[in-house]
């Protein structure tokens, strides 16, 4: 079984979406979630790319990309 949590809003982290999906074997993370946009992804805490491989109980946390400065101080 894979974890595969999904955070939309990473400013509140707390309201996330979880869900459950059946192992595939040697299937990559894009296999169990491909968002629209620009997304990061990582596999029990550990940064990764859509391509990388997940295992049987692997936990997956995706949420949006935050670019740009969000507090400049002069």
């Amino acid at each position: 079984m894979i974890n595969v949590v999904l955070v939309r809003n990473p400013f509140k982290p707390d309201q996330h979406e979880t869900q459950y999906r059946p192992y595939k074997a040697n299937k990559p993370l894009s296999f169990y979630v491909k968002q629209d946009g620009d997304w990061v992804y990582s596999i029990n805490g550990q940064e990764a790319t859509l391509d990388t491989i997940v295992n049987d109980g692997d936990y997956i946390v995706a949420m949006p990309q935050i670019d740009g400065k969000f507090l400049a101080l002069s």
